[in-house]
């Protein structure tokens, strides 16, 4: 399997909150570490916390859930 390294692009910002990129360890791209490393938050049961934006946050719901782990899977293989 090869994993690609895709540059981060800005989800569209929900509420005026600041926007979500997917890029959980902050080195400017999105790939499978990201996607470990949201897999780790939601694992952990790790909420979003309501008032503040997180950046794995993709669907804009102030939630960290599934489907923000299938958004970033999919921005990282170019899909979405």
């Amino acid at each position: 399997m090869t994993v690609t390294r895709r540059p981060c692009q800005d989800a569209a910002p929900a509420g005026g909150l600041p926007p979500a990129t997917g890029d959980l360890n902050g080195d400017a791209v999105l790939d499978a570490a990201d996607l470990y490393l949201l897999g780790m938050l939601l694992a952990d049961g790790t909420p979003a916390a309501p008032c503040l934006p997180h950046p794995a946050d993709l669907d804009g719901d102030r939630r960290l859930t599934l489907m923000d782990g299938m958004l970033l899977a999919g921005r990282i293989m170019g899909i979405c």
